[in-house]
């Protein structure tokens, strides 16, 4: 159990004294209530900065939620949403205004089903250096639909929001247990890659009255698949066969998709048009 002791134990040992090793202590006792009482996986102040008069002031900082705790702190959901939506447009994109979505304009979609998969996807995939870019929860119907949808129906409709985005490199899965119709979501996958990418292959462009032709490149995908219900599917497509211009790495752990992810979107030089 944690008492104020070991922050005080811990600032002595960083070489603090006096009124600074208290409001040190202070601050390291704070950040262990929110770690423990907000289930996260991470809390950092880096750097803490001292000035001359000796207030301390923490000059950046960062948390990581746990991706399946985070159902239980709508206060969190709320905070990320604020804060992903200053850097959206001030008018929401129409095609995204009936989804649960995060809009951002970097190079790496997220398809999450739930809203911990989505936000802790897309802040793993800050931290490891990588620029989100549409993020959405396809766990609930959306409320727009006059019949009823499938999780297939939805998954579809967001490969295609997300295809049709050029700045979108990179469309990175991130699906835990519990998804319904599981052989039809690694339909919809391989469809994605096969079918569609034959059908966007080519573009043809009229100037000056000829024709001429260019490829058109869709995102490359990162599926992350967990749990024993995906068994089957993350074999099936692993052994897919793909067009050769084509992408899609599967993995069960998601720090290894969220560094796949980013490492294509980084080596992605080419514009998609």
């Amino acid at each position: 159990e944690f008492s104020p002791f070991y922050a005080r134990r811990l600032a002595l040992k960083m070489g603090l004294q006096g009124a600074l090793m208290q409001t040190v202590s202070k601050i390291v006792e704070k950040m262990y209530q929110l770690f423990i009482e907000k289930d996260l996986d991470l809390v950092e102040i880096n750097p803490l900065g001292v000035d001359a008069s000796g207030q301390v002031m923490a000059l950046n900082g960062s948390v990581s939620v746990n991706e399946r705790a985070i159902a239980r702190h709508p206060d969190i959901v709320e905070m990320a949403r604020k804060t992903a939506n200053r850097h959206s447009s001030a008018e929401f994109n129409k095609r995204l205004s009936e989804w649960d979505a995060v809009e951002l304009h970097g190079k790496i979609g997220i398809l999450g089903n739930g809203t911990g998969s989505v936000l802790a996807t897309l802040d793993l995939v800050v931290n490891a250096g990588g620029k989100p870019g549409i993020c959405l929860n396809l766990r609930h119907a959306f409320p727009t639909d006059t019949l009823p949808s499938t999780f297939r129906d939805r998954l579809d409709k967001a490969l295609d929001i997300l295809a049709v985005d050029k700045s979108i490199q990179v469309i990175l899965i991130n699906f835990l247990g519990s998804v319904p119709q599981s052989k039809e979501v690694t339909e919809v996958i391989a469809n994605f890659v096969q079918h569609n990418k034959n059908e966007a292959k080519t573009q043809t462009l009229r100037s000056n009255g000829n024709k001429s032709r260019r490829e058109t490149n869709l995102p490359r995908l990162v599926v992350r698949l967990a749990g024993s219900e995906f068994n089957a599917a993350r074999k099936y497509l692993t052994t897919l066969k793909v067009p050769s211009d084509a992408s899609i790495v599967v993995v069960e752990n998601l720090d290894e998709a969220v560094t796949q992810a980013v490492n294509l979107a980084k080596a992605t030089a080419h514009r998609r048009f």
